[in-house]
Formats: structure tokens, sequence, C-alpha cells
């Protein structure tokens, strides 16, 4: 058990150094200042693409109000687009915007080469020891998260 301990220290302390990353990397690329869960919410609706509220709630966690409302402001932004059902009126469907689309990919661009920023002060061999710690992370992450959907 005491290794199982020690797994769930490491893995705290993963995710408690991810958020503060994330944040470090966020303020470096953002200008002007966007809140990262708006961006964040952008790209969870670019990848699932066309859906109901109930669909994209169910696959990023969120409640559907808070969806429904955050939805709502960047449909006055022009980010987010949501459409009736003709077939049936009580489906409604979100999607982005081209300008939305935009926003997501310009983030993504200037989040890449921070990450090229950040990571150039390591070394080669460095650089190498981390990736291959990230591939295994993954494999192992995968492995736990295909126990769970079992």
């Amino acid at each position: 058990m005491k290794k199982v301990d020690s797994v769930v220290n490491e893995f705290l302390k993963k995710i408690s150094n991810d958020r503060r990353f994330g944040r470090i990397l966020f303020a470096t690329i953002i200008s002007p200042p966007e809140r990262p869960q708006k961006i964040f919410l952008l790209d969870d609706l670019e990848e699932i693409g066309k859906a109901k509220l109930k669909d994209i709630a169910q696959r990023t966690g969120h409640s559907p109000q808070n969806l429904c409302m955050l939805y709502n402001n960047f449909e006055k932004e022009g980010l987010v687009h949501r459409e009736v059902d003709r077939s049936n009126r009580r489906n409604t469907y979100y999607f982005l915007t081209d300008k939305g689309k935009k926003m997501v990919e310009e983030h993504k661009k200037s989040a890449r080469k921070a990450m090229k920023d950040f990571f150039s002060l390591l070394s080669d061999d460095e650089l190498e020891e981390f990736k291959n710690s990230l591939e295994k992370t993954n494999k192992l992450m995968e492995k736990v998260l295909k126990g769970i959907q079992a």
C-alpha cells in the first residue's frame, strides 16, 4: 500500500505543478488577457463539433446550466453560434463560428511557441529524458483510464 500512497502523492504534485505551469504558460501567451476557462471551453467545443448542450456537458464535465450561460456570452461576442433543429425544435446545437475557431487557433499557436521557448531552456539530454517520461506517464494513464472505463 505504501507504493500506492507515493504514487498518489506524486500524482497530486504533478497536478498542482501542471496547474501552476498552466497559469504561468497562459500568462505569457495571452495578450490582451483572456480567462483560461474561456479558451478551454472554446477548445472543447471545437474538438466536439456541432452538438447539443447536454452532450457537450456530458463530455466536458460542466453542467448544462453553466455552459448555457457561458455560451450565451460567447454568442454575443460572435464566438459561438446556436442553431435550433428544424425537425425537432427542442434540440439546439452549438458550434464555433469562424471567429471562435480563429481565436482558438491563435491561442494554440501562442501556446506552442511559449512551450518551445520554455523547453528550449533544457539541454538535448534533458529534453529526451523529459519526452521519455511523458510518454511513459501517458501510457500508464491510458492503462488506468481503461481500467476505470471497464
